[in-house]
């Protein structure tokens, strides 16, 4: 792990107890599950700046009993890594995601924030959709209006992913 400034220690602790609470609580409820990704495409950099998918928690409830449409969770995780020297913008709720061709925006995601020069950041996208996707489809995020640099929008590319390789019940 890398040594981290005497000013991102209280951000990392901050970010790995957020972590942990998260987990604990996801762990207390039943249907959901915390995952390593079944795929995850390598982080997008622009300018200094990365932006990964770093975790995630998705729910699929099948829902043909009802006869409504199935219906997938899903909560996505984004670590950010300013590298370049002067501060960044990250707007979490710019994040689409894309399923079968379509994007959709999240239907609840972080405040914007302020990313300082050689610093990390954690931001929240919440999804959910109604359709033909589980939390065995490949998916992607659209990144492209995310990030600000100076404020110029970095030309970051979507990432795919798959969250398991098995749905969640």
């Amino acid at each position: 792990m890398p040594d981290l400034s005497l000013e991102d220690r209280p951000s990392s602790l901050r970010s790995l107890t957020r972590k942990a609470t998260l987990c604990w609580s996801l762990l207390a409820s039943a249907g959901c599950s915390v995952r390593i990704f079944a795929r995850v495409d390598d982080p997008v950099r622009a300018e200094g700046i990365s932006v990964a998918l770093d975790d995630h928690t998705c729910d699929f409830q099948d829902n043909s009993d009802s006869g409504d449409q199935p219906t997938l969770d899903l909560d996505l995780v984004f670590h950010v890594v300013n590298d370049a020297s002067t501060r960044g913008l990250v707007h979490p709720d710019r994040v689409s995601l894309v399923i079968h061709g379509r994007a959709y925006p999240p239907d609840a995601a972080n405040r914007d924030m302020v990313i300082r020069p050689r610093s990390q950041r954690d931001f929240h996208a919440h999804f959910s959709y109604d359709g033909d996707a589980s939390c065995a489809s490949i998916m992607s995020v659209t990144t492209a209006h995310v990030i600000e640099l100076d404020g110029k929008e970095l030309p970051l590319k979507p990432m795919s992913f798959q969250p398991s390789d098995q749905d969640a019940d």
